[in-house]
């Protein structure tokens, strides 16, 4: 019994430490009053690493960006989570600014506006029926991106998950082509991994 109330008390912390943890990680709700702002939450399910990307610009003006990584590790039997936040430094915002608007994130649909083009159709025929089949890949540990963009009026809020899968079996959709390209954008022009 002391064995089972230990267990549950070392769960116990280690919940309320991961939700303090989880607490530092800033929200849209924090920039939306930025005249522009471009947040990007990356997360895996099982993974051990997620982050946040924000960049914006104030109602001064100024450019801010910013890198928020969680990571878990376990070293001699003991978990550890590492929390680290990164002022990213830029030489043109402005110019990075116009090169985002280019990957059209403005007027990326939500994802469940693309599914149908998902996957590869087949006609099979089935006791003598013909049908139409659509066969996606399914993978229980894939990438998830969270784009939240606001340009003056113009907002857009999109999820994309199981990205790299979608990608890979789908490489001429043209909206994942997007993402992956405001995704890479934002990696060269600050060399981070996000």
């Amino acid at each position: 019994m002391r064995g089972i109330f230990l267990i549950i008390s070392l769960l116990f912390v280690n919940f309320i430490f991961c939700q303090s943890f989880y607490d530092k990680f800033p929200t849209v709700n924090e920039i939306e009053k930025n005249k522009k702002y471009l947040f990007i939450h990356n997360f895996t399910v099982g993974s051990d690493r997620e982050s946040v990307f924000v960049l914006y610009q104030d109602i001064n003006n100024e450019w801010i960006a910013k890198l928020y990584t969680h990571t878990f590790e376990v070293k001699n039997n003991e978990p550890k989570y590492l929390s680290k936040i990164e002022n990213l430094m830029h030489n043109d915002f402005r110019k990075l600014w116009l090169n985002i608007s280019m990957t059209d994130v403005e007027y990326l649909p939500k994802f469940d506006k693309i599914e149908y083009k998902l996957g590869v159709k087949k006609i099979i025929n089935e006791d003598g029926f013909d049908d139409i089949v659509r066969i996606v890949e399914i993978v229980d540990h894939d990438t998830c991106y969270t784009i939240n963009y606001k340009d003056e009026k113009k907002k857009n809020d999109i999820e994309y998950c199981d990205f790299y899968t979608n990608l890979k079996y789908n490489p001429d959709i043209d909206e994942l082509i997007s993402v992956q390209k405001l995704i890479n954008l934002i990696e060269k022009e600050f060399t981070i991994d996000l």
